[in-house]
């Protein structure tokens, strides 16, 4: 669904169709509020990219890619030198690291889109760097959630129980809003991403809060 598919299914939950009452800014407010909120509450896939850092003896260094929100991994890899991985560390600790004389970078600090590596590369290599972007505001009526569409309706409900409790809506309607939010939320988690932990998804006790 796009943005005005979701105003339209918002407005129907809410039961709030004059834009009097509700208008469709005051709605992709809360929409976007929702979708950055949950694009943000989990490590997903489709919002982790990649680069590639050309490292240059000397330099220790490096700008990272403006949609970078964290960096996940630096690595290197490829046929002419053994694979290695990086270690991230605070700013603080590159301040106490022992002396070495490896020509290759061990670790790893970012500040920013700063990405600093130690020691300084003594050696040209090309190191990879796998981040967890920021995703782009729904902006336009025609732009869609970065997902399978079968989890769309989870902004529907997250964003028909904001509104609602703004407006002073019974709790129970509230609370059922959130309860269908929740429920695709657990699905959309189950769908995306491998884990162990397959504990219920809730709404109250977590940052992904509407």
């Amino acid at each position: 669904m796009n943005r005005t598919a979701l105003r339209t299914r918002i407005r129907a939950l809410t039961n709030i169709n004059s834009t009097a009452l509700l208008s469709d800014s005051q709605i992709n407010e809360v929409l976007n509020e929702v979708h950055l909120e949950i694009c943000g509450s989990f490590q997903w896939p489709f919002a982790v990219d990649s680069t590639s850092v050309s490292v240059v003896a000397g330099d220790a260094t490096y700008t990272l890619p403006a949609d970078t929100k964290d960096v996940l991994l630096v690595s290197r890899s490829g046929n002419v030198y053994e694979p290695r991985q990086l270690q991230a560390i605070s700013v603080f600790d590159a301040d106490v690291l022992p002396d070495t004389t490896s020509n290759w970078p061990r670790y790893y600090t970012v500040e920013g889109l700063t990405l600093t590596l130690f020691p300084t590369p003594a050696a040209n290599e090309t190191l990879t760097v796998r981040y967890l972007a920021n995703v782009e505001a729904l902006d336009s009526d025609g732009d869609v959630p970065p997902f399978d569409e079968e989890f769309h309706p989870v902004y529907a409900y997250a964003t028909a129980a904001r509104l609602l409790a703004e407006r002073g809506a019974p709790a129970s309607k509230v609370g059922a809003m959130n309860n269908f939010a929740s429920q695709y939320l657990e699905r959309m988690r189950r769908s995306y991403l491998t884990s162990t932990d397959h504990a219920p998804v809730s709404l109250g006790r977590r940052r992904w809060r509407w």
